[in-house]
């Protein structure tokens, strides 16, 4: 999709108790249970309730909280502030007191109180008996609920036992395809080579390791891989890069240019968004069907595989989407649930339209990403028009056109909202933010 950024979780860690700052309060709140997975400089933190991880936008409406801003709570991490690569807790009786790494250095600090326990030092400073290959710096981190941590690094990994203590102690290193077996007995493929992340659920004995867009579930306290490989985003949020972006969205269904049903469409499958929940991070969606089975009207058409793009504009009381999938066109009417005949792309313009005009004017602006502009569909004069997005990275690859504004999704994975001033002229009005659409999409969705 050439889409940028990390298709993986780059850090994953859990607290005891931690402070969060809250921006609709404006103050600090403390977190009993606190889960933060750190992916290309974003947050995704996450409240663990009854063992499981509960999520919530912690930063602006539209995208994730940068890794700053979910420490803005803290005033005393020094170094550590724009992030580290583990956290584990020491156990020492003061609760919320842990071990943090970053690269070869480490401190101990009390997420509880914003205070630095035992100042930073290097790794081999701090404690003697570090093993080799390990002495820079760990990858991951995953405590087993007692005063036994798992560091990983590379192919290995190694047990540190009195992690409650200034002087914890490392076992050997050992393989992890040899120490973290399925069911104790099978070798998992997923993390032979390494993994990426860990995490430990407070409260519980669950843990996780992953690695690219996927992870596997363990028992902490028995190292035991017990369920194998899924996708991230089938269970995980606030990992905005392993959400694949929709091709396009069109409006279904009765209710106008205010409320007619929007789909979101990805591949062969789409899934209805709920109004005003378009732009939070975990939309409240129902399950993707296939494109065929939740709109009839397609089915057996040039369609049902897959929508390219479209754009949606008003028309005699309707609303009418244009229909593009290789170099072919075709209108779709919402209210009248019926498509159109298939012909070639009308005017100028490419098969790569993606309406960014909200449908309550009758404008009629898209973005066409082969010339890279916006133009007046269909393109016949030659018409570009100036594009206020500079900053959020071209080209645009997404559009969910609604009402009032159209939120608006380019290549490189940023979000904003598109709205028409007094004078017929577009305006962003909010972003750009990382995106987050968060739609569990099935695995074998996406082009074909």
């Amino acid at each position: 999709m050439g889409a940028t950024g990390s298709a993986r979780v780059d850090h994953a860690f859990s607290l005891k108790k931690a402070m969060v700052y809250d921006p609709g309060n404006k103050k600090n709140l403390v977190v009993e249970g606190l889960v933060a997975l750190v992916q290309n400089g974003t947050a995704g933190l996450a409240k663990v309730v009854n063992g499981t991880p509960q999520w919530w936008v912690a930063g602006p409406q539209r995208g994730f909280p940068s890794v700053d801003f979910a420490l803005s709570a803290y005033r005393n991490l020094g170094d550590f502030k724009s992030g580290f690569d583990t956290v584990f807790p020491d156990y020492d009786s003061k609760k919320g007191v842990c071990w943090v790494t970053r690269g070869d250095q480490v401190m101990r600090f009390d997420f509880a109180n914003d205070r630095v326990d035992k100042e930073k030092k290097r790794i081999t400073s701090m404690w003697s008996g570090v093993p080799e290959g390990f002495k820079n710096g760990f990858d991951a981190a995953l405590p087993n609920g007692e005063s036994t941590v798992w560091l990983f690094k590379g192919k290995k990994c190694v047990k540190l036992t009195k992690a409650d203590t200034d002087a914890p102690q490392f076992g050997d290193p050992e393989d992890i395809a040899d120490e973290w077996k399925l069911n104790g007995s099978s070798k998992v493929p997923l993390i032979e080579s390494g993994i990426d992340a860990a995490i430990h659920i407070p409260g519980t004995t669950k843990g996780y390791l992953f690695r690219g867009d996927r992870y596997v579930t363990c028992d902490v306290k028995a190292a035991t891989v017990t369920v194998g490989a899924a996708l991230i985003r089938t269970y995980w949020h606030g990992v905005p890069y392993l959400y694949p972006v929709p091709d396009c969205s069109i409006a279904v269904g009765k209710g106008g240019s205010i409320s007619a049903p929007r789909y979101l469409c990805y591949g062969k499958y789409c899934v209805p968004v709920k109004a005003g929940r378009e732009g939070l991070s975990i939309p409240a969606v129902e399950k993707p069907k296939l494109i065929e089975q939740a709109i009839p009207a397609l089915k057996g058409t040039h369609f049902a595989s897959g929508i390219d793009h479209a754009c949606t504009f008003r028309s005699d009381n309707d609303l009418c989407n244009h229909l593009f999938r290789g170099g072919k066109h075709a209108e779709f009417k919402s209210q009248a649930n019926a498509i159109g005949k298939l012909g070639p792309v009308p005017g100028k313009s490419s098969d790569k339209i993606l309406g960014i005009t909200p449908t309550v004017n009758s404008y009629r602006w898209v973005y066409d990403r082969k010339p890279d502009a916006v133009i007046q569909f269909p393109w016949e004069s030659g018409y570009l028009y100036e594009k206020p997005w500079e900053d959020a990275g071209r080209p645009l690859r997404s559009s969910l056109q609604l009402h009032y504004t159209t939120l608006v999704v380019s290549e490189a994975r940023r979000v904003f909202d598109l709205t028409i001033d007094s004078r017929g002229n577009l305006k962003r009005m909010n972003g750009p933010s990382v995106f987050n659409w968060e739609v569990e999409w099935p695995e074998d969705a996406g082009r074909t």
